[in-house]
């Protein structure tokens, strides 16, 4: 699931992981408040890979993960929360290694090897992109 207020930012994220492969559907929400309205619905599938941008207008990726985790316990997420921002302050980062749910924090614009080193180191297993993928003999 990504969630990031910008549009652009958005078709990049839903770009990159289908270019990676192995996903399945990417859930992409403009607006935080739906995405955690999301997530209250019990018939919706566990999230592996959460995506969250810091800045957004009305909820900050860490009042989400704060919300989110009053809500639904911290196990909400499957595996990773990535937090997103064009600019990374000390408080920010800070913050952001300080909580346990938050595996990563980077500047975007985010590349693919980016992604995968990040999930890789997240996930503790290696990761393919299809791009390697189709150079493996």
């Amino acid at each position: 699931m990504v969630v990031d207020d910008d549009d652009v930012d958005l078709m990049q994220f839903q770009r990159m992981f289908d270019h990676h492969g192995g996903f399945g559907e990417v859930i992409t929400y403009r607006s935080p408040e739906e995405a955690l309205t999301w997530f209250g619905q019990e018939e919706n599938p566990r999230i592996d890979v959460l995506l969250l941008d810091l800045k957004m207008p009305r909820v900050s990726g860490f009042e989400f993960i704060e919300h989110a985790v009053l809500e639904f316990g911290s196990d909400f997420v499957g595996s990773i929360v990535i937090l997103t921002s064009l600019s990374i302050s000390d408080t920010h980062l800070e913050r952001a290694i300080s909580h346990d749910l938050v595996k990563a924090y980077f500047r975007k614009p985010m590349t693919v090897e980016h992604l995968e080193q990040t999930l890789e180191l997240a996930l503790g297993r290696a990761v393919l992109s299809e791009r390697q993928d189709s150079n493996v003999g």
